[in-house]
């Protein structure tokens, strides 16, 4: 709020009210500042093909009065390289429209505040043949906007929300492509992180379940690589390989 007042000093001064200046004081002129703020959310923190990924953007009236016509963005080129927009975006108040791969909303915020929401999802792509992160912000485009930290945007951004994708891929591969009864095949499975966040997964213990007749498998080794031998007659069974979780 600005606030201050003109004040008579001498005798015979009046306020421009008529009466005589109390305590020093006339009425205050007050003119309120108008501002307010964005902040954007994911319901998640990292996302696998196929997940719904549903973010909430919060407008505040971090001002003194009213504001009209308070606005925001949110380009999704960094999230649409991964995911498809489900087209639900809906508001609390006011209105939100889609153009392009630009979130737009725009509406008015009551005093004392109220926050208004907005609310959308993508669905990542199966496959995802983006760069694995989901990247974007919700930036104020009106005056007095800031971001969620109190910061005025910087080049027309705030901070970015990010949420890796998180995949892997298997491949094997045989020592010979063909074997003769007694021989001997050696396999190499590679596991490989193809996600958007790096693997901080420990080196700790792997089961296995195996029936081999050599009844023999080798040590695991760092990144995952599995390898196991077989002889040709007779060779049944299977080995199951449990990839130690990220935390």
């Amino acid at each position: 709020m600005l606030t201050n007042a003109a004040v008579p000093t001498e005798l015979g001064g009046f306020c421009s009210d008529g009466s005589a200046p109390v305590d020093e004081l006339c009425a205050a002129v007050v003119v309120p500042v108008t501002t307010y703020a964005v902040s954007k959310s994911a319901s998640a923190s990292s996302a696998v093909p196929g997940a719904k990924v549903t973010y909430t953007v919060a407008v505040t009236n971090t001002g003194g009065s009213a504001y009209t016509g308070a606005t925001f963005s949110d380009a999704l080129a960094g999230v649409l390289d991964d995911a498809t927009y489900n087209n639900d975006a809906v508001a609390s108040s006011g209105s939100v429209s889609l153009s392009g791969s630009t979130l737009s909303w725009t509406g008015d915020l009551v005093y004392p505040a109220v926050p208004v929401t907005i609310t959308y999802s993508v669905t990542v792509n199966s496959p995802d043949t983006g760069d694995h992160v989901l990247t974007n912000a919700a930036v104020p485009t009106g005056p007095g906007g800031f971001c969620s930290d109190g910061s005025a945007p910087v080049d027309g951004l705030c901070a970015a929300v990010l949420v890796p994708v998180t995949t892997y891929a298997v491949s094997k591969a045989a020592s010979a492509s063909s074997v003769v009864p007694g021989g001997t095949v050696t396999y190499t499975i590679t596991v490989t992180n193809t996600g958007g966040v790096r693997s901080r997964a420990r080196r700790s213990p792997t089961t296995w379940r195996a029936c081999w007749m050599t009844r023999s498998t080798t040590r695991m080794q760092w990144p995952p690589r599995v390898r196991f031998r077989c002889r040709v007659r007779p060779c049944r069974g299977r080995v199951t390989w449990s990839i130690p979780r990220c935390r």
